[in-house]
């Protein structure tokens, strides 16, 4: 099966066009600034024989509708016929992370019926797996990033306050680090501080265990509501895991519903970037 697969971002865009499984070619890029950029810089890769497009989005979808009706990183897609306007055959739009999910548990983790994928980039996404199966109804769910973990904290993306996006997305997680500074220095990247962090200074490191604390309530309060047998954290700022991931085991694990203590496994995305990709390829297979 050829398919292509677009992985779109709020700041960067993966692309990969798979035949029979194996990604032949690819290229990541800028997310365009326009909705009208973004159909032309599509439509200019896909020059192969195909049979599927898959687009993931980070946004609510109207599967009913078969459009984005909420996206606060991206907001030009909101209302967007993309499947019409690209008039190409055979489009189908998928959330970002329920692709970066099932591209996870098909790839590396079929020895389980329920997963959890939680996406640390621009925003924070979440996919879920359930018996197999990518959970939605007539909207995308598991937007695990608008849990919220501050009571009136601070403004998200979404409008509302206090939501672990706000925290422990691309900005949020800056923005730790610069009220820990008390503003001081206006560090505008998360690898400047994971750079900080890795020289040992204080302020860096504090930042990386508060985002650990923050990411501990959000992902533990998920799962105490919907048991999974694995979570796993994907996204870029996962990367920087080394900084962060054995607090954020401690903290879940003080946080987490008792019974599931033993039960529940954390695992970083063994396909990083690709994961969505590969989700998509694998969507594509699934579709009658």
């Amino acid at each position: 099966m050829n398919v292509y697969v677009f992985d779109i971002g709020g700041t960067n865009i993966k692309y990969a066009y798979f035949n029979n499984g194996e990604i032949k070619s690819r290229d990541s890029l800028k997310t365009p600034d326009s909705y009208e950029k973004l159909i032309e810089l599509i439509k200019s890769y896909v020059n192969e024989p195909y049979e599927k497009i898959v687009i993931g989005i980070p946004a609510i979808i109207d599967y009913e509708k078969k459009c984005p009706v909420y996206s606060p990183n991206l907001p030009y897609l909101k209302y967007k016929n993309l499947i019409n306007h690209l008039n190409l055959k055979n489009v189908y739009l998928e959330n970002d992370a329920n692709l970066a999910a099932l591209g996870e548990y098909k790839k590396c983790h079929s020895d389980v019926k329920d997963l959890l994928m939680v996406t640390l980039g621009t925003g924070v996404g979440g996919g879920l797996i359930l018996n197999g199966r990518i959970v939605k109804s007539k909207y995308s769910l598991a937007e695990i990033g608008h849990i919220v973990v501050v009571d009136n904290g601070w403004k998200c993306s979404c409008g509302n306050r206090g939501c672990l996006e706000a925290y422990c997305g691309k900005k949020g997680f800056i923005n730790l680090y610069n009220s820990l500074s008390n503003y001081k220095e206006n560090i505008d990247s998360v690898n400047k501080i994971y750079q900080l962090a890795i020289q040992k200074k204080l302020t860096a490191r504090l930042t990386f265990k508060q985002f650990a604390h923050y990411l501990a309530i959000g992902i533990a309060s998920f799962v105490n509501s919907i048991y999974v047998e694995k979570v796993v954290l994907g996204g870029g700022i996962s990367h920087y895991s080394d900084m962060f991931f054995k607090d954020f085991i401690k903290f879940f694990n003080e946080k987490l519903y008792p019974p599931y203590k033993k039960d529940v496994i954390i695992h970083l995305s063994k396909l990083k970037n690709d994961a969505a990709l590969y989700g998509g390829y694998f969507y594509a297979k699934d579709i009658l």
